[in-house]
């Protein structure tokens, strides 16, 4: 047992221990010092993604040097609130200390100071956004290949096709819909969905639509599928049997195509979004904005109209490939170029590919930039339902 200084943690915690779950390393952590009680909330992967690993951090936010719990983001909401709860005023009560009943109905658990911890977030209780995928095209591992990154142990290296679930009040809204769908959404266990927004025809990004067949005929509409005219018209070639129907049939997944324009306002899964054009070596890609955050895959060159739609974002999913330059997508440098140009928001680097080791490239941002992965989830407080302007 510690001596309960909130600067002294154990020798050989036992809560150090990624395989448990979070609640069984805080029952572990009951009654040690504050900065053990932090480290045992923590993800315990010791990526760095937030510039620390798993002890640095949690001696970060014990001695007030990061206020932002947050950070430790492979641990989503779950960490975030129990990382919040120890560091509340409530946190600091001695072991045993009583404490107020929970209201009726609400399910709470013990914290590792006596302190009941808040009930995990639900769907109305805030946003969030969740990496489904944050390779390239030819996912990671790639077929054929036996380098490095591809027989990495390290889970993060594992990279399905890249896209992201955004969910506000209680719905969701799909960015891109890859051939990884299936597993991506059996894996999160999805089994709803509002809206989904295509940001290009290329095979990456829409070739899992049909896996949605069951969720579209869940409800008594079609299910929307958001997309500009050229877009659009690919999925109608590619998609026949989807959207030449106007009517729900056993089956047949039931999706309707809705076009949008880049630069005008539209509602998606109830939130207020807005598109806007880059360029994709020939091609072009559409960037989304949605409230303070944006998502933009796939793109060389950020037109000034659409740095206009992006100014005064808060949190950006970016376009990552490789730390060399590339013809047709944004390479480190760039991307990061991008970042500072936009004043530096909270970013999450995707669509990379096999030329990025997690552990190697990630320990050399700096905290508000890392590598996303697959699977991480953030709480994004009421970041989707901020205002846009058209």
């Amino acid at each position: 047992m510690s001596s309960g200084s909130a600067d002294s943690p154990s020798l050989s915690p036992p809560f150090r221990n990624p395989k448990l779950s979070l609640r069984s390393r805080l029952a572990l952590a009951t009654g040690q010092s504050r900065r053990d009680r932090l480290w045992a909330a923590m993800a315990q992967t010791d990526c760095q993604a937030c510039g620390f690993d798993c002890q640095g951090l949690a001696d970060a936010l014990n001695r007030a040097e990061v206020k932002d719990p947050a950070r430790c983001s492979p641990g989503g909401a779950e960490t975030t609130l129990a990382l919040r709860n120890i560091l509340s005023p409530a946190g600091e009560a001695p072991p045993g200390a009583a404490t107020k009943p929970a209201p009726s109905g609400t399910a709470t658990e013990p914290s590792p100071s006596g302190a009941a911890i808040k009930p995990a977030p639900g769907p109305e209780d805030g946003d969030f956004l969740t990496f489904l995928g944050t390779g390239t095209s030819y996912g990671i591992p790639m077929l054929g290949c036996d380098c490095a990154v591809c027989r990495s142990d390290d889970p993060r290296d594992r990279r399905w096709r890249s896209s992201v679930l955004l969910e506000s009040r209680g719905q969701r809204l799909l960015i891109d819909a890859g051939p990884d769908l299936r597993a991506q959404f059996l894996r999160h266990q999805l089994s709803r969905l509002d809206a989904v927004f295509i940001t290009h025809a290329h095979a990456d990004h829409m070739m899992g639509l049909d896996d949605l067949r069951p969720l579209s005929l869940q409800g008594d509409r079609a299910l929307p599928i958001f997309a500009d005219p050229p877009t659009a018209e690919t999925l109608r070639v590619t998609f026949p049997y989807i959207f030449a129907q106007k009517k729900r049939r056993l089956g047949i997944p039931w999706m309707t195509l809705v076009e949008i324009s880049p630069g005008v306002a539209f509602e998606a899964a109830g939130m207020r979004a807005m598109a806007f054009e880059v360029e994709h070596g020939r091609g072009r890609n559409l960037g989304l904005r949605v409230g303070d955050f944006v998502y933009l895959s796939d793109c060389k060159r950020i037109p000034e109209r659409a740095r206009q739609v992006m100014a005064g974002v808060k949190w950006l999913a970016l376009d990552m490939l490789r730390e060399e330059l590339h013809p047709t997508h944004l390479c480190l440098e760039e991307s990061r170029a991008l970042v500072r140009d936009l004043g530096g928001p909270r970013t999450c680097y995707i669509h990379m590919s096999h030329e990025v080791s997690h552990s190697t490239v990630g320990r050399h941002l700096p905290p508000y930039e890392t590598l996303a992965f697959d699977g991480a989830k953030f709480a994004l407080g009421d970041l989707l339902r901020s205002a846009l302007s058209n």
